[in-house]
């Protein structure tokens, strides 16, 4: 989720069009209000309350860029959380992954969390099958910062597959 929204408040004062999507309805509020106390170069950022939990409530495609960061590791279904990337997404679209690597000494993490190492994290994202990338995650001592495309068209991989768009 978006949490308080720094990151939606600065891309808005870069000048982005952005809406934040959160979960908790304090963090959807407390967002809002800093934003209200903020000018933006264009407009003010939108912070939309997820109240179901797997689903934005926005039409399908009505993103050029999403961005899911620091949320993979956390999110209860990140396959599910990919595949709500992807439809709103638009054709065309990006989605930006940044998480954290799960260090190789570390072998069960604490409830609630999933960092990935590099392999895993290529593996479900091939497994999906929603997205391409010209490149496979490797880790160094920063977090993973991964561009995807949306993939051309229905594509089967595993047991996943991505519905056509219709416009």
């Amino acid at each position: 989720g978006s949490g308080c929204g720094i990151q939606v408040h600065l891309a808005a004062l870069g000048g982005m069009l952005i809406d934040g999507a959160e979960e908790s309805p304090d963090l959807v509020r407390d967002a809002s209000e800093l934003s209200g106390q903020s000018s933006y170069p264009s407009q003010h950022p939108r912070f939309i309350l997820m109240e179901d939990h797997t689903r934005v409530p926005v039409q399908d495609g009505a993103y050029d860029l999403v961005i899911l960061s620091g949320i993979l590791e956390r999110h209860w279904n990140p396959v599910g959380l990919l595949k709500e990337a992807a439809r709103i997404m638009g054709h065309g679209g990006s989605c930006l992954v940044i998480t954290e690597p799960r260090p190789d000494d570390v072998i069960h993490e604490d409830a609630g969390l999933h960092r990935y190492r590099a392999h895993e994290l290529n593996q479900q994202l091939r497994h999906t099958g929603l997205f391409q990338f010209g490149r496979d995650a490797s880790f160094g001592d920063d977090p993973l910062v991964m561009e995807l495309q949306a993939s051309p068209g229905p594509i089967n991989h595993g047991h996943f597959r991505r519905p056509a768009l219709t416009r």
